[in-house]
């Protein structure tokens, strides 16, 4: 076994300050402004409540994370819980995972500590490798350091961390405290300061003091405290004798700013706001003598996005905090970065060469989702990533065979039905729908599609893409692709295109699955963990969009990382690249307003011929330039089409969030809901949280209850009936199809009992069948 030796330049954050002086300062020299995506993992949204408590460190080459299960956002949870989850710092899998009875008495929102070997929670002390209980910790507040640890809320007592043996106990009370080089400092409940040696506990000295203590550095103890509500004050004391050196005050950033102070190249750094309270404006990095207090240095930030309510954290290179705004001391610059974002009140955390965070509520601006570990790192131009990655295109054993499969106008031969995405068909279904099949392909599966006698689905953790005959459901062929297949693939004219996380784009022949060819979009071979699997750091989504005979398709993750989207249209017929453009972000890493930070993920492409959408941008479909020329286009919500929004785990709360949303010219939402639909001159959709139907467009608008005890799952309309899919909440195994009659919501026809639980977003309707996919791996078809 080979074990690779822990850089010098790297660093780790082993508890909540990083260190026991509550510095907030990393030794870390290769985290800077990030420019790639290490790994990814976790769900798209948090479903670890109250994500406001979630906290993390890093020791030992791990990173815990600690999240608290409580009932809040309308859940009723049978037992309030603590999850601790242990991810290998460099790839992200999971290596543990544990949960803790909630215990109020030791404040599980209080912070961890890591060692290579443990890691301490309050009460606890877990086996850092295994996740198992090794012992019991004294209380919450711990700040470790050379094998002890302090207990500072409440009487100071230090403890052999080994052992936990009680050291010594000081008399008096104190809220808060934290180890120096040899001595412990402590705020008393009266307020003052007090010094304690650190090996008897005898206390030195004592002096009045104000504000709690924020950090001790090279012989200063540094505090902090709100003057008013958006007014921070710092003060500095002489740790030798508790002597007051100066104070500071200032006008705080907005959202959340924080009078926190950081000791870097010789001066003691605050972050403060305009005085004249202009919203955003005028913010600055300040570089104060740490023994007189004198201004020295100024650094205004032209335009700050925003603080983002939470900490911030530094390095020996920068002060890092808001979305992600990196303050470079040595160039006297912040950058900006907004690839991924902030944990609310917890921040992010730079260690082992990397940043990093976990998932969010937030949609503050398109990001990568989940949690994850992005680093700076020289990311070549396109032509050297090309040039060293060759072949880049591939022919199959079908490449001269001619298409034989027909696809008729009465299909739905892509996702949603089409490049718009709008989910629906002119064509009315059978009134009489009964169960002509199913078929158990006994894995996770994406929506289906349903053409030329074909329904086709990908099993997307399996690389593989399925084609049943839509007669009986038997499977037709099945292909293995390199990586995941995340959405369902396109049919045209005889053949079966689609995208793969593996980088590549596929062509196969729809007959039989033979693989006609295959071209690499990604610019070159690179791989990641993506989830607990392999993946290219440029991953392809499944759905691609055809229209006038040209495939569009993008391979990237964001446009600030890793060199950004490469975006592409494709001659479906023979693979030759029509065009490409790489998507990046326009002057990467400047500051900017936050309606003006014009960067993107990657998503499902969706067109109305002339324009391509990718999430929230939208560019020429002849050029791939960007383009201003917008109609009405469907949203999928900030995670995108894909991502199941119907049943969040967390409540509704944040359901305004989570919306999909069909939005007008000026990118003004028309109608908003769960999941919509859009025929003709109506938008027809689902609000979960309210439990209604709707159709939403000027004045022919109504809406209804959703039927008692289900939840709806997937939508469609078919001519003048609008389909949904349900689950039965008493039983969450089966569901049931409504149908309503576009005109006035009413029941149309009887509803259709289904045996399974329906997918999010999982159906497909052809002239005479309607496909339904199940969350357990179940195609289910009606005539």
């Amino acid at each position: 076994q080979l074990t690779k030796s822990y850089p010098e330049a790297m660093d780790e954050w082993p508890q909540k300050g990083h260190d026991a002086a509550r510095t907030m300062t990393s030794n870390d020299t290769l985290v800077g402004p990030p420019t790639a995506m290490r790994w990814i993992a976790g769900n798209a949204w948090t479903d670890e409540v109250s994500w406001s408590y979630m906290k993390m460190v890093s020791a030992g080459g791990r990173v815990f994370y600690k999240y608290n299960i409580k009932n809040s956002y309308g859940r009723n949870l049978t037992e309030e819980k603590i999850l601790i989850l242990a991810r290998d710092a460099f790839n992200g899998l999971e290596i543990w995972r544990k949960y803790i009875p909630y215990d109020k008495s030791f404040k599980m929102d209080l912070p961890m500590v890591a060692t290579k070997t443990k890691l301490y929670i309050p009460g606890v002390v877990l086996d850092a490798t295994t996740g198992k209980e090794i012992g019991k910790s004294k209380g919450a507040r711990a700040l470790h350091k050379n094998g002890v640890y302090l207990l500072a809320n409440g009487k100071p007592k230090l403890y052999d961390a080994e052992t936990n043996e009680l050291l010594w106990e000081y008399k008096k009370g104190c809220r808060e405290g934290l180890i120096g080089e040899e001595h412990i400092y402590a705020r008393l409940y009266d307020g003052s300061l007090v010094c304690l040696e650190r090996e008897t506990g005898k206390e030195l000295w004592q002096a009045p003091g104000q504000g709690e203590i924020f950090s001790y550095r090279d012989g200063i103890i540094f505090t902090r405290q709100y003057k008013t509500k958006g007014d921070g004050l710092n003060h500095a004391y002489d740790a030798k004798d508790g002597k007051h050196l100066w104070t500071h005050a200032y006008p705080l950033p907005a959202h959340g700013g924080r009078p926190d102070i950081w000791f870097l190249h010789g001066l003691a750094w605050v972050h403060d706001a305009d005085p004249k309270r202009k919203k955003y404006v005028g913010e600055s990095w300040v570089g104060l003598n740490p023994r007189t207090g004198v201004k020295e240095k100024r650094v205004l930030m032209e335009y700050k996005v925003k603080h983002r309510c939470a900490p911030h954290r530094a390095t020996v290179n920068y002060i890092m905090g808001g979305g992600m705004d990196f303050f470079d001391l040595k160039q006297q610059k912040v950058f900006s970065f907004h690839g991924v974002r902030n944990v609310c009140s917890f921040g992010y955390m730079p260690a082992n060469g990397m940043i990093y965070s976990s998932t969010t509520l937030c949609m503050c601006f398109a990001q990568i989702r989940g949690a994850s570990g992005v680093a700076r790192d020289h990311i070549p131009s396109v032509k050297e990533m090309r040039a060293r990655s060759a072949p880049d295109f591939i022919k199959g054993t079908a490449f001269l065979k001619k298409p034989s499969l027909k696809i008729s106008e009465f299909d739905w031969p892509s996702y949603r039905n089409g490049p718009q995405r709008f989910g629906s068909t002119t064509h009315e279904l059978p009134e009489q729908l009964k169960q002509a099949w199913i078929s158990d392909l006994g894995a996770k599966i994406s929506s289906p599609v349903a053409a030329a006698g074909l329904v086709v689905v990908s099993l997307v953790d399996q690389h593989q893409v399925v084609a049943l005959n839509d007669d009986n459901g038997k499977e037709r062929w099945r292909f293995q692709a390199g990586a995941r297949v995340d959405s369902p693939p396109t049919l045209y004219q005889g053949r079966t295109y689609f995208g793969c996380r593996d980088g590549w784009l596929y062509c196969l022949s729809a007959d039989n699955g033979e693989l006609v060819w295959r071209r690499r979009i990604a610019p070159e071979d690179k791989r990641i963990v993506s989830r607990g699997q392999i993946e290219s750091a440029w991953a392809v989504p499944g759905s691609v969009l055809i229209q006038d005979d040209t495939l569009y398709c993008a391979a990237g993750r964001h446009s600030e990382i890793d060199g950004g989207i490469f975006l592409c249209a494709i001659n479906p017929k023979n693979g030759n690249v029509i065009w490409e453009q790489q998507v990046q972000r326009p002057n990467a890493f400047e500051q900017t307003a936050p309606s003006k930070i014009d960067n993107e993920a990657n998503e499902i492409l969706s067109s109305d011929g002339k324009t391509l959408y990718m999430h929230l941008h939208q560019f020429d479909c002849k050029t791939g330039e960007r383009s201003s020329v917008t109609s009405n286009y469907m949203w999928g919500s900030p995670v995108g089409f894909t991502v199941d929004i119907t049943n969040p785990p967390y409540g509704w709360k944040h359901e305004e969030q989570r919306q999909w949303k069909y939005k007008d010219t000026r990118g003004r939402h028309i109608a908003k809901g769960t999941s919509l639909s859009v025929q003709g001159n109506h938008v027809y959709g689902i609000y979960n949280d309210r439990g209604e139907i709707f159709r939403n467009r000027n004045k022919q608008a109504w809406r209804v209850k959703a039927a008692e005890g289900s939840r709806a799952r997937a939508i469609l309309v078919a001519g003048n009936t609008f389909y949904i899919a349900s689950v039965n909440l008493n039983d969450n195994k089966t569901g049931q199809l409504y149908r309503l009659n576009c005109e006035d919501g009413t029941e149309k026809y009887q509803s259709v009992t289904l045996p399974v639980d329906p997918r999010h977003d999982g159906m497909a309707a052809t002239k005479d069948k309607h496909a339904i996919c199940s969350k357990d791996g179940k195609v289910v078809c009606l005539k």
